[in-house]
């Protein structure tokens, strides 16, 4: 699987968005995945210096089984809008799960009391 990443321009002019800006974006954008096509773009601050990244690891990631890039630098996780078709396209092309198990997998992380599920974006108006 081919995961195409992509790096976040400038925000000059733009309001900052805090810690997202700040540290590492494992995440979907659904525009950029507009852009790529059929692919799924993951993105990732401009800070960080990683051009590509095995889909495993992004996995690792996104489950939390994994908190860092190559080099040591801190990854954080952000999940598209609930139900969006960018998730069930993140979740299916590059997760190789359903919404479902991706929704147990993180439960159980919870009662376990070993992490938290990614924050999730707003939900994009139309």
């Amino acid at each position: 699987m081919l995961i195409c990443l992509a790096r976040c321009g400038d925000n000059r002019g733009r309001k900052p968005l805090g810690t997202i800006f700040r540290a590492a974006i494992v995440a979907l954008c659904g525009l950029v995945s507009l852009h790529c096509g059929a692919e799924v773009a993951v993105i990732v601050s401009p800070s960080i210096p990683v051009d590509t990244l095995p889909a495993s690891q992004v996995q690792n990631i996104f489950l939390g089984r994994s908190s860092y890039f190559p080099g040591e630098l801190r990854a954080i996780p952000v999940d598209q809008a609930e139900g969006s078709e960018t998730q069930r396209a993140f979740y299916r092309d590059v997760m190789g799960q359903s919404p479902a198990q991706i929704k147990s997998h993180w439960s159980k992380i919870l009662f376990t009391g070993r992490g938290r599920p990614p924050g999730r974006l707003p939900t994009m108006r139309k």
